[in-house]
C-alpha cells in the first residue's frame, strides 16, 4: 500500500479516495454519521447498530479532525490510512477484506471481469445449454445414446 517513500501506490490511493467520496457528502466531508457507515463497511457488519456517538466514532475524529471543525477531509481521511498502513497494516488489510477488495487492491466483484477465455460470460451459449434448451437438438442426442453400447 506505501511504497518506500511512505506515500500510497497510485491503486491504495485510488481506494482509499473513493471510499472517501462514497461516504462523504456533498461539500466534500465526513461527518460523524457518515463514519458510522464507513465503519460498518470496514468491519463487514453492515447490520449492526452503531450510533454517531460510538466512541470509534468520537477517536476517529479526536485524531485525524486536522481542524477540529467537526468534519474530515479528504486529506485527514488518507492522513488516517497513510498512519495506519505504518503502523497497523494487518489492520488495514483486514478493512480491505472485509469492504471485498483483494490482494491486488481491486473489488472482488471486477475478479469475473477477467477476460482470459476460461471465464464463462453466458452461460447460454454453452453446448450443454443449446442442447436442453432446443428441443430438436436434445432429441438428436438422446437418439444417438441408443447406439452406445451400454
Amino acid at each position: 500500500m506505501l511504497n518506500k517513500k511512505k506515500e500510497f501506490t497510485p491503486d491504495a490511493l485510488r481506494v482509499f479516495t473513493s471510499w472517501f467520496e462514497r461516504f462523504s457528502n456533498e461539500e466534500g466531508f465526513m461527518l460523524p454519521q457518515h463514519c458510522v457507515s464507513f465503519i460498518k463497511f470496514t468491519t463487514g457488519s453492515p447490520d449492526t447498530v452503531i450510533l454517531s456517538t460510538d466512541a470509534r466514532v468520537g477517536e476517529f475524529f479526536k485524531n485525524w479532525d486536522s481542524d477540529a471543525d467537526g468534519r474530515i477531509s479528504l486529506e485527514d481521511f488518507l492522513s488516517f490510512y497513510r498512519e495506519k498502513s505504518r503502523q497497523k497494516p494487518d489492520v488495514v488489510w483486514t478493512n480491505l477484506i472485509n469492504a471485498k477488495y483483494g490482494n491486488d487492491l481491486k473489488p472482488l466483484s471486477d475478479a469475473h471481469k477477467a477476460d482470459d477465455g476460461r471465464v464463462i460470460h453466458d452461460p447460454l451459449t454453452q453446448p450443454r445449454a443449446k442442447i436442453t434448451i432446443r428441443q430438436e437438438f436434445f432429441s438428436e442426442l438422446i437418439k444417438t445414446m441408443k447406439f452406445l453400447p451400454p
